[in-house]
């Protein structure tokens, strides 16, 4: 009987935890989601890009106060709490583990574009530059809009000596406005190639590739 009660008291548990414990859910509920992710960036366009902080957002979705919405605010803290343990693997270059983690990110939310820069950082660590790529170009599909995400892949292109596709990336990087690409471009002026050299420094340290290997 104690037994009994003991499971009865579990699945109770679950029932009313689903959401918080990863269910996968139901294309209606997909869908919902998906609704939510643009609420919140209707919302953030609406109210300006300095509010976007984590607790700000969280309290939105609070108010919203739907399944979906406290769903959405405990897969991102999970993917927050795993993306700072896969950061700090990287910094001590253990890059198997960091892929790991980043995994589980994926898995929990495999939309949220941001994991994928990390997981190339831990590719390129491993020289894998083929997978780096496709982290970039999987980022890029989903937000096409962001430049540094171009010049990320331009720099992987870089290093694997397509340099074609590098100067494709930068240029499409360049007109979205990244100012990193329109330097390395040519479309602002460096005053000195100590400035260029600057710059490669900063794409080196932003992603994760080794000094003095980025030379555009």
């Amino acid at each position: 009987m104690k037994k009994t009660l003991i499971l009865f008291s579990f699945l109770i548990f679950l029932t009313f935890n689903a959401f918080s414990l990863g269910k996968v859910l139901t294309p209606l509920e997909k869908k919902e989601y998906k609704a939510i992710k643009s609420q919140i960036v209707h919302h953030i366009n609406a109210v300006g890009q300095h509010k976007a902080t984590n607790e700000y957002i969280f309290q939105y979705l609070r108010n919203i106060g739907t399944p979906i919405a406290l769903r959405y605010i405990e897969d991102n803290k999970k993917i927050d709490c795993l993306i700072n343990e896969g950061s700090k693997l990287l910094i001590n270059n253990k890059y198997h583990e960091a892929i790991h983690k980043f995994d589980e990110a994926i898995c929990v939310d495999e939309d949220s574009w941001f994991i994928f820069p990390y997981r190339a950082q831990a590719y390129i660590g491993l020289n894998n530059l083929n997978e780096a790529i496709n982290d970039f170009s999987r980022a890029i599909r989903i937000v096409p809009s962001m430049g540094h995400l171009y010049v990320g892949r331009a720099a992987c292109y870089k290093l694997a000596r397509e340099n074609h596709l590098a100067r494709i990336d930068l240029s499409i990087a360049g007109r979205l406005g990244d100012k990193t690409a329109k330097q390395l471009t040519g479309e602002i002026t460096i005053v000195n190639e100590n400035q260029k050299r600057e710059l490669e420094s900063s794409i080196e340290n932003m992603f994760g590739f080794k000094p003095g290997t980025i030379i555009f």
